[in-house]
């Protein structure tokens, strides 16, 4: 996915949020060299195009999203946030993100980020569809290792 998410890059309304997943393996155990089930805490950038958006003219809202993109991190540094934001969103968006301390640069990259604190309003609204797709992902792993 993340090859294929390098070709474009996201426009207009954006949510950018982050997601941790536990990965478990028995290539991870071979290659570090550690005995037994071995579980990893992967932490992936998460960016979703576009918020809903409203007909001017009739009033009714868009459900849909564009584009998702999924960018795994080595680490959660703000260099490599900042770089991920360069190359996936395109500089003249509308960002909604959380106040994480890692988004604290992308107001130089980004024409118009807002950031709001996170809560159950931010969850619901602002950053709808990166939890969603967080969510699903996750659901979707625990159901193949089980």
């Amino acid at each position: 996915m993340e090859n294929r998410d390098a070709r474009y890059t996201l426009e207009g309304m954006i949510e950018f949020g982050e997601g941790y997943f536990t990965v478990e393996s028995s290539e991870i155990e071979e290659e570090i060299g550690i005995r037994g089930r071995v579980q990893l805490v992967k932490n992936i950038a998460i960016i979703a195009e576009s918020k809903v958006l409203e007909d001017v003219d009739s009033g009714k809202k868009s459900t849909q999203c564009r584009y998702f993109k999924a960018k795994v991190l080595t680490n959660k540094t703000s260099e490599q946030m900042n770089q991920t934001v360069q190359e996936s969103i395109n500089e003249k968006s509308i960002v909604f993100t959380d106040k994480s301390a890692s988004h604290i640069d992308i107001s130089n990259f980004i024409e118009l980020p807002i950031t709001k604190k996170s809560n159950k309003e931010t969850t619901e609204e602002a950053l709808k569809r990166v939890h969603i797709s967080n969510s699903n992902a996750k659901r979707n792993f625990l159901r193949k290792s089980s």
